[in-house]
């Protein structure tokens, strides 16, 4: 994800982080002119009246559009979530001035957002996990957790790993394909198991994931190209005759 911001990225009301459009796979989303709605939480309201009332108290809830304005692609994503006041400090000529700004976390992606770009060939039960894991990821870190641990799961099945008693010893049978990314796995199957036991996770935690996440499936989760008709003209095309 090296240059692509995570899904927990913050924003202003009139530009979005350079997210990956989930049509065209470029980073070219934008906030549709107009389509920015946001109003303060029920709580901000209760609190408003109330003489210690700061604006640190504030709280919003928001929805919108993105597009992609990538010529011919004509993406269209809804996007909901939660916003706060923050304050910028800016120096000037007469010293230094606090700015009040409102910011933004997205939620909900719908259609979701890739979380990387998917290698050539990727089987395309790994393709829909991981579409699964990005709308759960910044809505339910422990479903988002169980949702890394599935792919796992389903890894094992693309790599032909023989069945065991648990995920933990099905990735031991596997030590020989995974070789030293087998830690890597190792480390995603604990956050998987993290959630499915109710301990916390961080929004770190799963940024942290995803990194590992996008090593492993880039590294096991493609097909090589089929290059045989190729290979077939070259060999007609170049072989002497005896």
């Amino acid at each position: 994800m090296k240059n692509i911001p995570s899904l927990f990225t913050s924003f202003t009301h009139d530009q979005c982080p350079a997210w990956l459009c989930p049509s065209c796979y470029n980073q070219t989303l934008h906030i549709h002119v107009g389509s920015f709605n946001f109003d303060t939480s029920a709580a901000t309201k209760k609190r408003v009246s109330r003489v210690d009332f700061d604006h640190g108290d504030v709280s919003y809830v928001f929805s919108g559009l993105l597009e992609c304005t990538r010529l011919g692609c004509f993406e269209t994503i809804a996007v909901s979530g939660e916003g706060w006041r923050d304050e910028k400090v800016l120096k000037t000529r007469e010293g230094v001035e606090v700015d009040i700004i409102d910011m933004f976390r997205a939620k909900v992606f719908i259609p979701p957002l890739p979380l990387f770009i998917e290698p050539e060939g990727c089987p395309p039960d790994i393709k829909s996990q991981l579409n699964i894991i990005s709308s759960l990821l910044t809505l339910n870190s422990a479903a988002a957790a169980n949702a890394i641990r599935r792919l796992l799961e389903i890894l094992m099945d693309v790599m032909d790993v023989p069945e065991a008693q648990n995920l933990h010893r099905r990735i031991e049978q596997g030590l020989e394909l995974f070789g030293e990314d087998a830690a890597a796995i190792h480390a995603l199957k604990a956050i998987g198991n993290a959630g499915s036991h109710g301990n916390d996770i961080t929004d770190k935690d799963l940024e942290e994931a995803c990194l590992v996440l996008e090593l492993i499936v880039k590294k096991f989760c493609h097909a090589s190209p089929d290059l045989s008709d190729i290979v077939q003209r070259l060999k007609t095309a170049f072989t002497k005759r005896e």
